[in-house]
């Protein structure tokens, strides 16, 4: 609680000099006051008030400085026990007077240097302690008024405008350390010795034979004379030889941003060193790599430096750069020797040293006016090299053609970024001392948001910080955003500018405001020789012009996708989508594909290998996406390549040629558009050309004859559409063979490969009664089969039965007929289809299937129109609702004949089987709900006025019937609009059936069916498609499923609630109240809470998980992340050789884990049948005769043979289940898979495991 004296002085509150006796000062201080008050009361009247005014403040005065005295004694400060040795001067390093004329205190703005002492270590100081009553309770400033409003109506939230203030702080880096400048001056003082060298020798590609060339280009034969390369002499005078040294980058206009602390120091490259001629064919771009090389030379030699290492500027291996990382000074303290007096100061400091947080970046750029920048325009053939060939000597290409004087105006870029690159610096300078804090906090939002999506200054043709920087300045300058725009503001703009850009049809072109003494070239000649135009203040820089349009399309999507999540009702969770998530490329993009190329892929393309000097992958990264787009059509929104990661090198070790590589794999990241699927009309020539033989004319439905591509293929594999297109299209215009190109869009899709096929002695029977002429059985049989079609079938007939039900002649009409079943919500991993499927004769029962008969229910809740006659009595009105299903059944037996349909009645419910299908009808009635409440609270009444066992009885009975309340809550007023819900979505998104199905079959196959219900996998499920912050909703089962993984994994259970809100009816202040409820009373609600408009309680998870399932589960879904990510990411080892991953063992759970294992016989097991194709062959199966012999050793095995039929819907391992946990659960935890498990599992906890190991 106490204050920094030093601070408080620095304010003119107290003096420290005469803080070092507070009590004595205090006396003093005191005794002046009394004095000055007897002086007062021989004034006049007039002047007694002014007087007692002063006497007060004074005695104010006095009291603060003895409160502050008081709590500076009380807390020990941060230099307590420690001598107060004084701070050491600032050491001037002589530099030289070419490093900018930069001096050591004003170099940097924000720098440590700048300040003073007292500046720098002042820390800030809040409101006052001892404002008075007054002031304390005073009405909101016009200050603080405006930044509620703006907080209100920008924001949304005060919590987002928090949330970006202290992203701010934590991103900005405002400081520069002094090792840092030092370290500068050290290298510049160092290059003063260029002036005496006369020749840079290089020997075997190496500079001083140990360092090599970062970058070593095939040498035109001009540039050559025998074994001898080009001319690395000196000349000229000593100016001539000299370089300078400047600092440029985001550190001159104090936009350095976190946690890429890089600080760029150009270093330009002596005039005697180059010719006029070096910008054609290399020379340049080597020179400049050959010079950066003897810089890595000398500063390899600075004690100040802890390592270094090359990086590729922005992604580009033609333009290396030097990152050099100094140590940094470490202040430790340790104890004095035992001899030294004791008393005076107990320990002394002593300087360490580590690795600095902070790199400096080397860019060696042309001496200022050295190439003329006409000769450096878009329609220029910089490069001035004739034949393509000789840049592919170690392989050896034929291309198309010899193309001679073509522009190069991407090579021909290089050189203009070098040519304007300290221009630039300065203009980014002055910029942000014109616009202020506003522009700078902006930029640092930009830069974090570009981070965040891949969008970094080491990617190759992406847009990066600078960029983004000078877009803002350009919006600035035309006024696009006023000056007074807080950041929040100037960030949206920006965003929306990117999102409705159209920089590939309309260049944008900047506010000339660079001078170079050059007119800049017409903008037509830069739009055609680009594909994408930002045009910088000179005029001759294209600041995107090694975009292309998929990054461009990646571009605009993301930003979208930005200003979506900031109009978005939940502004909290925008924010982390949009500052906060990192956005992986296999999380991002819906299906990947993967294609090994050669150089001989751009032999057809000789001007555009040219133009990009020999950079044949980039070429290759720009026309696959170009092709496979085209193909797509508009199934696609963003076809791009993915930059290869580079990684920094050491600088002893070779650099990695893209000249002499004869092969290698790129990635191409898809985002899919599963709304539409048709394809807009192109010219029939255009058409016919592009698609070749797969092109043909057809005739439609309405009659008219169109040219048509048509891929023949199952209902159930339209899936596999996408690959099918890519694979013809790189195999027709890229030359790729099958063996090329890996791309796997439902990677998973073996895991629910045989759902939904009927039992295979089913499907015999089914044949020999009624022949081939089924609809549905070839595809049913199907081992591709994923379940679609059996789902699809099992809603068709439900359909047809509730118009059945609704038509029969009942007391009171049907007002809803609701099913229930996972099936419906085509959520189920392997749903259940009969073998019998459409004809009347179909319907006649065959002989008993091993697990047919067992085969699950589908729920059908059904409700009758509101009647005053439903009686009142709980007993009652069940026999009512008894006599309805008596109704319904003797009614659909009467239509058995034309239908099919067979019945099974019971008192709770009525069993009716159509079409293979077994639906279970159960009646719902609002009364009863309302009565079973009425009397629980009547039984609760009741208890207060009894006291002893009879109240106990009767608050028991009053707590089974609220359980009793909750749960037909929960089944017949929650789970029928949840399954509403989840239908709507599983029909609006083709994948969202797909990924709850993977989702479950992985929740089973770990064992969690008894603690995790269904609806829970739906409800995350659902979420991934309605809270689609960062990505947005899934398109491929692949990337659903690795976000259901993340999302269990990763999200905050144990603080904060999951909201699920499909129709958006949960408003901010429900949700606020719902949050500090959870908050309250965290120990007693569920680990899992899971709320939504209709459940805000979290019925599904009220009972399980436990703390020891939900940790189980947690880690599980981590590890199959991690499995998940490996598998995707396992799919280009096609191409390189290696065996991908089974992606099953991340579907399988070891049993060695477990102390006991029941195995059970698979015939039983209500859907094994189903899901055993998915996982092993029929030879992997149990084999009987293995049963029968172990009959003959377990006695309770050998009336295995004469168990009959069991009726529909139930389940005997189930049943098994939960009569040992009910019975042992006090021993072990039991766990097993209801789907397609064999065994149920027991571990037994460890306090009984103690006792039964015990003697």
């Amino acid at each position: 609680m106490g204050r920094n004296t030093t601070a408080l002085y620095a304010r003119g509150r107290i003096d420290p000099r005469k803080n070092t006796k507070t009590k004595k000062y205090e006396r003093k201080t005191l005794k002046k006051a009394n004095e000055k008050s007897d002086e007062t009361n021989s004034v006049d009247g007039k002047q007694a008030h002014v007087a007692l005014i002063n006497k007060i403040n004074q005695m104010s005065q006095v009291y603060r400085s003895a409160v502050v005295d008081v709590e500076s004694d009380a807390r020990p400060g941060e230099g307590a026990g420690l001598p107060q040795t004084k701070r050491p001067k600032h050491k001037e390093v002589t530099a030289r007077p070419e490093i900018g004329g930069i001096d050591d205190r004003q170099a940097l703005p924000g720098s440590s240097e700048t300040l003073s002492d007292q500046e720098e270590e002042k820390p800030k100081v809040g409101p006052s302690a001892f404002r008075s009553t007054k002031r304390l309770y005073a009405l909101p400033t016009r200050k603080e008024l405006e930044t509620l409003k703006e907080a209100e109506n920008l924001f949304k939230s005060g919590l987002f405008r928090f949330q970006m203030e202290e992203l701010l702080k934590h991103v900005h880096s405002n400081k520069v350390p002094e090792h840092i400048q030092t370290c500068v001056n050290e290298l510049a003082e160092k290059l003063t010795s260029i002036e005496k060298l006369n020749e840079l020798k290089i020997k075997d590609g190496k500079v001083k034979g140990k360092f090599p060339v970062p970058f070593q280009p095939p040498l035109h034969v001009k540039d050559t004379t025998g074994t001898s390369s080009m001319d690395f002499r000196l000349k000229g005078e000593e100016t001539d030889r000299q370089c300078k040294v400047d600092y440029i980058g985001s550190v001159l206009g104090g936009l350095l941003a976190q946690p890429s602390l890089d600080v760029d120091v150009c270093v330009e490259m002596p005039r005697g060193l180059l010719q006029h001629q070096d910008r054609k064919r290399f020379r340049y771009l080597y020179k400049r790599a050959v010079f950066l090389a003897y810089i890595t030379s000398i500063a390899s030699k600075l004690q100040s430096v802890h390592s270094i290492t090359y990086e590729s500027f922005q992604g580009d291996e033609f333009k290396p750069i030097l990152c050099i990382r100094p140590y940094a000074p470490l202040k430790t303290s340790h104890p004095k020797e035992n001899g030294e007096e004791a008393g005076t100061s107990t320990k002394q400091e002593s300087v360490q040293k580590k690795p600095s947080r902070f790199r400096i970046i080397i860019h060696v750029v042309p001496p200022d006016n050295f190439f003329k920048i006409n000769q450096l325009g878009p329609t220029n053939n910089t490069f001035d090299w004739d034949d393509p060939e000789m840049l592919f000597i170690t392989t050896p290409i034929q291309f198309a053609g010899q193309i001679a004087g073509t522009a190069t105006p991407r090579y021909t870029l290089r050189l203009v970024q070098d040519v304007l690159m300290q221009k630039h610096a300065a203009f980014v300078a002055d910029i942000a001392r014109e616009f202020g804090q506003n522009f700078k906090e902006t930029v640092l939002l930009l830069k974090t948001w570009l981070r965040q999506r891949g969008f970094t200054s080491r990617s190759f043709g992406t847009m990066n910080g600078f960029v983004a920087t000078m877009l803002l300045a350009h919006l600035l300058q035309q006024r696009e955003i006023p000056r007074e725009a807080s950041p929040y503001q100037m960030f949206r703009k920006v965003l929306a500018v990117l999102a409705t850009s159209t920089w590939n049809e309309t260049p944008l072109v900047m506010k000339s405001s660079v001078d170079i003494g050059a007119r800049p070239p017409p903008v037509e000649d830069m739009q055609a020789a680009f594909l994408v135009c930002f045009i910088d203040p000179s005029g001759f820089c294209n600041l995107l012009g090694q975009m292309t349009i998929g990054q461009y399309d990646d571009l605009r999507f993301e930003a979208a996708r930005g200003i979506h999540l900031l109009e978005s009702d939940e502004p909290e969770a925008a924010f982390a989508a949009l500052f906060l998530a990192r956005l992986e490329p296999l999380y991002k993009f819906d299906t990947m594909l993967h294609a090994k190329i050669s150089p001989s892929i751009i032999k057809q393309y000789p001007a555009q290998i040219l133009d990009r000097g020999g950079q044949w992958i980039h070429l290759a990264m720009r026309l696959l996406p170009v092709m496979t787009r085209r193909g797509l059509g508009d199934r696609a929104t963003v076809v791009v390549a993915l930059n290869p990661s580079t990684s920094a090198w050491d600088v002893t070790m070779d650099p990695q040629s893209i000249f002499t590589m004869s092969e290698t794999t790129i990635s191409i990241g898809i985002q899919l558009n599963m709304e539409t699927f048709y394809r807009e009309d192109s010219a029939v020539a255009e058409f016919t050309n592009f698609w070749g033989e797969k092109a043909a004319l057809r005739s439609l439905p309405d009659g008219s004859l169109r040219h048509a591509v048509v891929w023949d293929t199952h209902p159930h594999q339209r899936h596999l559409l996408i690959k099918w297109i890519a694979l013809h299209v790189l195999s027709r215009h890229a030359k790729l063979s099958n063996t090329e190109i890996a791309m796997q869009p439902y990677l998973f899709e073996p895991v629910l490969a045989g759902a939904g096929i009927p039992h295979p002695l089913a499907i015999a029977l089914t044949r020999q009664t009624l022949g081939e002429n089924i609809r549905y059985i070839e595809a049913l049989s199907s081992r591709d089969d994923n379940g679609l079609i059996a789902s699809q079938f099992v809603s068709d007939a439900f359909t047809d039965l509730a118009r059945i039900i609704r038509r029969l002649d009942l007391p009171l009409n049907v007002r809803d007929i609701l099913c229930v079943s996972s099936t419906y919500r085509l959520s189920d991993p392997f749903p259940s289809v009969a073998p019998l499927l459409c004809s009347a004769e179909a319907n006649r029962p065959l002989k008993h299937l091993p697990g047919e008969a067992s085969k699950p229910v589908i729920e059908v809740v059904i409700q009758f129109e509101s009647s005053s006659r439903w009686p009142e009595d709980v007993a009652i009105l069940q026999q009512v609702k008894l006599a309805f299903l008596i109704r319904i059944c003797s009614l659909l037996e009467q239509k058995s004949t034309a239908t099919g349909i067979q019945t099974r009645l019971t008192r709770q419910f009525l069993d009716i089987t159509y079409r293979g299908a077994v639906f279970r009808l159960v009646i719902h009635v609002d009364r009863e709900l309302t009565t079973i409440h009425r009397q629980a609270e009547a039984h609760h009444l009741e208890a207060e006025t009894l006291e002893g066992k009879d109240r106990t009885d009767v608050l028991r009975a009053a707590a089974q019937l609220s359980a009793l309340a909750d749960v037909m809550t929960r089944d017949f007023q929650i789970l029928p609009q949840l399954s509403t819900w989840i239908r709507a979505f599983a029909v609006q998104f083709p994948t969202f059936g797909y990924i709850a199905r993977l989702a479950k079959q992985w929740i089973h196959s770990h064992m969690f069916s008894s603690y995790i219900a269904d609806e829970v996998v739906d409800l995350l499920v659902l979420a991934l498609f309605n809270r689609d912050e960062p990505y947005g909703p899934p398109s491929t089962p692949d990337v659903g499923f690795l976000r259901f993984l993340h999302l269990v994994s990763h999200h905050n259970w144990v603080h904060d609630p999951f909201f699920v809100d499909p129709d958006g009816s949960l408003s901010d202040v429900c949700k606020s109240d719902i949050r500090e409820n959870f908050r309250l009373n965290r120990d007693s609600l569920p680990i899992m809470f899971i709320v939504t408009s209709i459940d805000q309680k979290s019925s599904w998870t009220k009972e399980t998980p436990s703390k020891l399932v939900f940790q189980r589960l947690v880690r599980f879904a981590r590890s199959a992340e991690a499995a998940t990510v490996k598998a995707l990411t396992s799919v280009i080892n096609g191409l390189t050789g290696d065996s991908p991953t089974n992606i099953k063992t991340i579907f399988s759970t070891p049993l060695g884990v477990y102390d006991v294992v029941f195995h059970v016989n698979p015939d039983v097991a209500a859907r094994y049948q189903y899901a055993r194709s998915a996982f092993a062959s029929e030879q992997d199966m149990p084999d009987k005769t293995k049963m029968s012999t172990a009959g003959k050793q377990f006695k309770n095995l050998e009336l295995m043979g004469n168990v009959g039929p069991v009726r529909a819907g139930c389940n005997p391992i189930a049943s098994l289940f939960r009569d040992l946990q009910s019975n042992f659960s006090h021993v072990a935890m039991f766990w097993y898979n209801e789907q397609s498990g064999r065994v149920i599992c027991a571990a037994i906890k460890p306090e009984e495991m103690a006792s039964l190991s015990e003697p």
